[in-house]
């Protein structure tokens, strides 16, 4: 593969993912600031490191594997989304489009490198 991880428009839109993720966490009150605050932005964090290592590494069979660590760490974030809305009452919605349609991407390009 030519270029770097960030010629991956993956990366890229989950990347943009970590700042949203950022802007919405900074709206909870502070006492989830070691719970779902920090889980989520963990989780959000995770995405685009795990593409980028596993584009740097030396197989597919690896950079697979950290697909598939990514495409967890989504699903993870997806359902904090989830939690947030029900029990902050904040519109996550266009934020879990987001986060599927990068799930989405990222399952389509484990199934090609396999």
């Amino acid at each position: 593969m030519a270029g770097t991880h960030e010629d991956l428009v993956i990366w890229q839109r989950s990347l943009e993912v970590i700042f949203l993720i950022y802007e919405l966490s900074a709206q909870l009150p502070d006492g989830e600031r070691f719970g779902l605050v920090s889980q989520m932005r963990r989780a959000a964090v995770s995405v685009p490191s795990n593409i980028a290592e596993g584009y740097c590494r030396f197989s597919q069979k690896d950079f697979r594997r950290f697909l598939g660590i990514a495409l967890g760490s989504a699903a993870e974030l997806h359902t904090q989304l989830i939690v947030t809305e029900r029990i902050y009452n904040l519109d996550t919605s266009k934020l879990r489009n987001e986060v599927i349609e990068i799930s989405k991407m990222t399952r389509a390009f484990i199934k090609k490198l396999s």
